[in-house]
């Protein structure tokens, strides 16, 4: 296992990011991993339906998330 700090040296680039998502009745969180920030976003409850995959080879934006 390796802990953000690691996958932050290790693994990401400047351009990649890491995207980690909770679902729950109540409160769904995502999780944005950069290599130089973490962030967190409370989306909304869980929706029925399944969310859609995305596609790896899509570009994404650049988060702007930022270290407290």
């Amino acid at each position: 296992d390796l802990t953000a700090g690691e996958i932050q040296q290790q693994v990401l680039d400047d351009g990649t990011a890491l995207l980690e998502y909770g679902l729950a009745t109540d409160n769904s969180y995502l999780w944005v991993l950069t290599r130089d920030s973490l962030g967190l976003a409370r989306l909304p409850a869980r929706a029925p339906q399944r969310l859609p995959r995305p596609s790896p080879r899509l570009p994404c934006c650049r988060p702007r998330f930022r270290r407290p």
